[in-house]
């Protein structure tokens, strides 16, 4: 399952109905729906680590059960999200998704036309590379996920329509063509 938006995730098993919490990669839960004796259905509170070592048990009256491993996997095509409308006074926050550790680099651009270099990038910001600006670097963690958190500088235009994108680099094999990101178009205020 991916790490990021991994959705619901399924248990199935015996005696399931007396369960109280749920404990995924040291996530406590409680808030699940146990269908019958057999099924219960849960979605994770947090990112959950990508690897296949997440430990998953339940624990009832009974005790603790024995512990599964879960695996999570990373996005791939990389997710940039934020809100498509922000104010200047507050930082511009970007949420990245991708693999455990992998190199993001954020790009902006206030042209929504494409820059291609073919077999290489095909970004759909920055007009052939004319207007393309490259924002800011990091390091994703261990559940793929990295938050920038953007001041705009003194003096910047406002109102602006600013095209954000990112590409998104393995540490240890990256390979062409790069991998992006979908885009996202944000009007600031």
């Amino acid at each position: 399952m991916p790490a990021f938006e991994s959705g619901e995730i399924t248990l199935t098993g015996g005696n399931l109905n007396s369960v109280r919490s749920i404990d995924l990669a040291g996530q406590v839960l409680t808030d699940f729906v146990a269908e019958n004796d057999n099924t219960i259905r849960f979605t994770p509170t947090q990112p959950i680590p990508i690897g296949f070592f997440n430990q998953i048990s339940v624990t009832n009256t009974s005790g603790t059960s024995n512990f599964l491993f879960l695996g999570a996997f990373g996005n791939h095509p990389s997710i940039l999200e934020a809100d498509s409308i922000a104010s200047s006074l507050n930082p511009i926050v970007l949420n990245a998704h991708t693999d455990r550790e992998w190199l993001v680099l954020l790009f902006a651009s206030p042209s929504d036309l494409p820059s291609v270099l073919p077999g290489i990038v095909d970004l759909a910001i920055g007009a052939n590379f004319a207007r393309l600006t490259t924002v800011r670097t990091a390091t994703s963690g261990i559940d793929g996920s990295h938050t920038f958190s953007i001041d705009l500088p003194p003096g910047f235009p406002l109102p602006s329509i600013v095209n954000w994108q990112m590409v998104t680099l393995s540490g240890t094999s990256a390979g062409f063509p790069l991998e992006v990101s979908n885009p996202v178009n944000m009007t600031i205020f």
